[in-house]
C-alpha cells in the first residue's frame, strides 16, 4: 500500500508500541510493573489508537477525494480533447462523426489522419 511506502516512521513507531503493549502485558503475568510502565503503556494504547483514527477518518478521506479529482480532470481532458477534434474536423470542412471522433482519440490515428489531409 501507498500509505505503508510514505509513512515509514509512523510504521515504526506503531510497531515500537505495539510490541511495547505485548510485553507489559506479559510482565503484568508475572507480576512486574511500575508506574513508568503503566505511563508507558498509556502512551503506547494512545499512539495505536490515534494512528487507527488517523487511518480512516484522514488518511482514507484524503485518498478518496484526490481519486475523484484525478478522475474529474481525466473527463475534463477527454471532452477537451473530443470538442478540440471537432473543431480541427470542422475547418477541414469534414462531417462530424462519433466513430472519426473516437478513432481520432488515439494519437497516432490523430497523426496519421491529419497527415493524409494536409498532403492532399
Amino acid at each position: 500500500m501507498k500509505y505503508f511506502k510514505t509513512n515509514k516512521n509512523i510504521i515504526c513507531i506503531n510497531i515500537l508500541a505495539f510490541s511495547f503493549c505485548l510485553y507489559f502485558i506479559n510482565a503484568t503475568e508475572y507480576r512486574i510493573s511500575s508506574l513508568l510502565m503503566n505511563f508507558v503503556y498509556a502512551i503506547s494504547i494512545s499512539i495505536i489508537a490515534a494512528s487507527i483514527f488517523y487511518i480512516f477518518n484522514i488518511y482514507l478521506a484524503e485518498q478518496k477525494r484526490k481519486n475523484i479529482i484525478k478522475h474529474n480532470f481525466e473527463e475534463q481532458y477527454f471532452s477537451f480533447k473530443k470538442e478540440s477534434i471537432y473543431i480541427f474536423l470542422s475547418s477541414l470542412g469534414e462531417s462530424s462523426n462519433e466513430e472519426i471522433w473516437e478513432k481520432l482519440c488515439n494519437l497516432t490515428e490523430f497523426k496519421k489522419y491529419f497527415k493524409e489531409k494536409s498532403n492532399n
